[in-house]
């Protein structure tokens, strides 16, 4: 989409018509322009219709993760750019060219051969060579004293390493549970939460394949589009802190992740790629019938059990006689 359908999606945002402003909102969500997230925004949370909301909303969430993607690639590039930098200063070794690491020892004149002077030099010679060899003595202690150095320094390093792991994990450990709730009225209302755009979404679907024909082109090919499930908190699982009794109400919301990912594998073999509005061949084929037992079954009954834990968890604890 180029700027320019982008900006009279945006213009049709103020339109009279919730239609209109429900087709804008939804068709600058699949435009992947993050500009749009301000007045997206605005909608999500100023409009009067509910469905132009929710699809604004939808939309916001999805150009928000783009950008978050954008943003860690243009750091990673930054932080690659550093460490090209880096690697270029330190290619110098320090010695400089080769023909400065060469030495002249040419003797800059000859001398006459002298039978006292060979003698002395004979026997210089020989106590140069007692001194090399204790030296060498010396070195060779010093290399046998080296391997056990580089190991020491080996394991220091390595533990080094592991205990820097280990509060990496530590603290990505605490970031990520900074924002779990704190007590049951907190899990509770975070619960309420994930149901309501579960639902929401699960409609989206239903009122997709109420019509005529279902528009293979509207249909996502990539995560966080019209059609999918919202994410399951980290933090809710049955035997989570302050969860106790919610059993039947997550058993319920894994039959819908169930029976919802069975739906979109029909519609996704049914679409195939293409890209133009489709009609079921037969009305057993259209997975409509699957999403409606599920709004029967389980998406009723999931809210029937959060909304008992949340009169339960409202009502004062009667006190001990």
């Amino acid at each position: 989409m180029d700027r320019k359908q982008v900006r009279q999606y945006v213009k049709q945002l103020q339109s009279d018509s919730a239609k209109e402003r429900y087709i804008a909102a939804l068709a600058l969500g699949k435009s992947k322009d993050t500009s749009v997230i301000p007045a997206l925004n605005k909608v999500a949370t100023l409009d009067s219709n509910p469905k132009v909301r929710q699809i604004a909303y939808q939309a916001v969430k999805f150009l928000s993760k783009i950008k978050d993607e954008d943003d860690l690639r243009a750091r990673q590039a930054e932080a690659d750019a550093l460490d090209d930098d880096d690697d270029d200063s330190q290619s110098d070794s320090g010695w400089g060219v080769i023909e400065n690491i060469l030495v002249d020892d040419e003797p800059e004149k000859s001398e006459s051969w002298n039978y006292q002077k060979s003698i002395s030099g004979e026997q210089g010679k020989s106590k140069n060579k007692k001194k090399k060899a204790k030296k060498s003595r010396k070195e060779r202690r010093a290399e046998r004293r080296d391997p056990k150095r580089r190991r020491f320094r080996f394991h220091i390093w390595i533990a080094l390493l592991v205990v820097s792991i280990g509060a990496l994990i530590v603290a990505y450990d605490y970031d990520m549970r900074r924002d779990w709730p704190k007590n049951r009225t907190e899990v509770l209302d975070g619960l309420d939460e994930w149901y309501t755009d579960v639902v929401s979404q699960v409609n989206l679907y239903s009122l997709a394949l109420s019509q005529p024909e279902f528009d293979c082109g509207a249909y996502p090919k990539y995560d966080g589009g019209d059609f999918y499930l919202p994410e399951r908190p980290k933090w809710a699982k049955p035997d989570g802190d302050d969860q106790e009794g919610l059993d039947a109400f997550y058993n319920h919301m894994d039959e819908i992740y169930s029976t919802m990912s069975r739906v979109d594998d029909v519609v996704k073999g049914f679409c195939d790629g293409r890209d133009d509005p489709r009609v079921w061949p037969t009305p057993t084929a259209n997975p409509k019938g699957q999403i409606d037992t599920l709004l029967r079954d389980h998406v009723g009954p999931a809210r029937i059990e959060l909304s008992k834990a949340q009169q339960a968890n409202a009502s004062p604890t009667p006190e001990a006689d």
